[in-house]
């Protein structure tokens, strides 16, 4: 395994520092969701005088479609970044970022400097800045020892790359033998991991598809529609899985058609969110009433109904002779409705959905499969 320098800088010693210095990095939360801000400091109570720095970015290498990563205004140093094409090593993929000279630049004890701002594009729905780390493999491969490389004076001390800025997981270990790589963390790992999000106009309205890879402590999604990208509102709530490590496949349907603007709102346990990117559609509206998804179905049936006044009903599944076998009393309001029915106890075959209300013209066939 190759050594990946997160910071590799020259301490210059003489006249400002009689003693080799050496110094540690750190990683917090930009200005949105998607970036991230890059900081260093001494590790010990004199100057530190650098010169060049380098620094290797990760993010969990399940995040799909890989985003990628630009510099927010201009880093310290001026323009002479370089952010190479990402590598998957170790289960992260790796950004690094390298030849940046300049200075000579003191820093006084406790002193810190914000290296650079950068921020994420381009990939998954949803993808925010939690679980971005700071990441250091070690030299020498599984037994290795873990240092920052310094040109012109002693190595970096082990066990101390990095310090805490609050919000941040540390692990600084000497070797990877028996651990993790030495790395710094913003939030530990990432909530909700997408690897899609889509909106696509169907024959009957805007159809809104969503996986994910991964959930953490994930609560709920909430479906937000505009119609000028500015003032939200929040359509349907749909439950998440909490905690997965399976693929999650999911699925709303928007009948009301029209130029409409979409996103995800996605909600934790304990209340943190972060938004997908917007998607915008121009569907028309479709000439069904009512819609059942998924066809067919396995525990749960989705009808969504559009209607133009308010009916109380009794939504009846039958079985193909007409003998009802369940009954759901459902109040139907004007404008669109989404009903989840649970069909896990159903055996397998196929079923009709009507309404015990006239008015409401339903006669939808649907097959469960097991």
């Amino acid at each position: 395994m190759k050594k990946i320098f997160i910071i590799a800088f020259c301490v210059v010693t003489g006249v400002l520092n009689s003693t080799a210095q050496t110094m540690q990095a750190s990683i917090g939360p930009g200005t949105t969701s998607v970036r991230i801000k890059i900081y260093v400091s001494p590790i010990t109570a004199v100057n530190g005088n650098i010169s060049t720095f380098q620094f290797n970015v990760a993010i969990p290498a399940g995040v799909l479609p890989a985003p990628s990563l630009a510099f927010v205004g201009v880093p310290a140093f001026g323009s002479g970044w370089v952010i190479t094409p990402p590598y998957v090593e170790d289960g992260f993929r790796h950004y690094e970022i390298v030849s940046s000279t300049g200075g000579p630049l003191v820093l006084g004890a406790g002193g810190e400097l914000e290296v650079m701002e950068l921020e994420f594009s381009g990939g998954p729905g949803g993808f925010s800045s939690n679980g971005v780390g700071l990441y250091t493999l070690p030299f020498g491969g599984a037994t290795g020892n873990a240092l920052f490389l310094c040109t012109g004076a002693a190595n970096s001390v082990e066990g101390q790359l990095y310090y805490n800025r609050g919000g941040v997981i540390l692990v600084n270990n000497n070797t990877y033998s028996g651990g993790p790589p030495s790395s710094a963390t913003i939030g530990g790992v990432l909530p909700v991991t997408f690897s899609s999000y889509d909106v696509r106009c169907i024959d009957k309205g805007a159809m809104l598809t969503w996986t994910t890879v991964s959930e953490q402590n994930s609560d709920r999604f909430e479906i937000q529609r505009s119609e000028n990208s500015v003032d939200w509102t929040t359509i349907e709530k749909v439950t998440a899985a909490g905690n997965s490590s399976d693929i999650r496949n999911y699925e709303y349907l928007d009948l009301k058609g029209g130029l409409s603007f979409y996103r995800i709102r996605q909600v934790d346990m304990d209340g943190r969110f972060i938004y997908t990117n917007i998607r915008r559609t121009d569907c028309k509206a479709g000439q069904f009433d009512v819609v059942l998804y998924p066809v067919p179905a396995k525990d749960k049936l989705t009808v969504v109904i559009k209607a133009d006044k308010a009916v109380r009903t009794d939504l009846q599944i039958t079985d193909v002779l007409g003998k009802v076998i369940r009954s759901i009393p459902t109040q139907i309001t004007s404008g669109n409705n989404t009903i989840n029915l649970n069909v896990a106890n159903l055996p397998a075959g196929q079923y009709i959905l009507v309404s015990s209300d006239a008015t409401l013209q339903l006669n939808k066939k649907f097959t469960i499969l097991r």
